[in-house]
């Protein structure tokens, strides 16, 4: 990624880069939305933190950037509304959608085991981070928090 980053930045064409957070429907419509209807997600993601964004927040920025001028040659690192962690979110979710839903870490050899077993565990990301940003404004009037877009899902 810092590769197709640096050659855009290096390019003679006028760009913006939108960089989001984990987006929150990974949790009630991609990667996670199976382990948590089975009761359970299980990842080797320790204490880290995640500040999952909305897709529909990172789509109005976007708007925003191809729709008026002054976005050009500017990085707009994209964050939800609170840093959670996986164990949190999940948390919230449960309650929210009055389910039974557990977090459980792993080791990131039994999460490649399970990669490897054909399980259904998630791909796993990096997160590369820019060494100078500008944080977009907040254009969306409520955005939403993970539990809020899960609750509807998992009822």
């Amino acid at each position: 990624m810092q590769d197709a980053d640096r050659a855009v930045r290096e390019s003679s064409l006028d760009w913006t880069i939108v960089r989001p957070s984990n987006f929150a429907q990974s949790f009630d419509e991609d990667v996670f939305a199976a382990l948590l209807l089975r009761g359970e997600l299980a990842l080797p993601a320790g204490k880290m933190t995640e500040t999952f964004i909305d897709i529909e927040d990172v789509a109005a920025v976007v708007a925003e950037a191809l729709t008026n001028e002054g976005h050009e040659r500017r990085i707009y690192e994209l964050t939800g509304p609170r840093a959670l962690t996986f164990a949190e979110a999940t948390s919230l979710i449960a309650a929210a959608s009055d389910r039974p839903i557990t977090y459980r870490e792993i080791t990131p050899e039994q999460y490649a085991d399970a990669l490897g077993a054909g399980g259904e565990a998630t791909p796993r990301c990096s997160v590369e981070k820019p060494t100078a940003t500008t944080r977009a404004p907040n254009r969306c009037s409520q955005p939403r928090t993970t539990a809020e877009n899960c609750a509807v899902s998992l009822s």
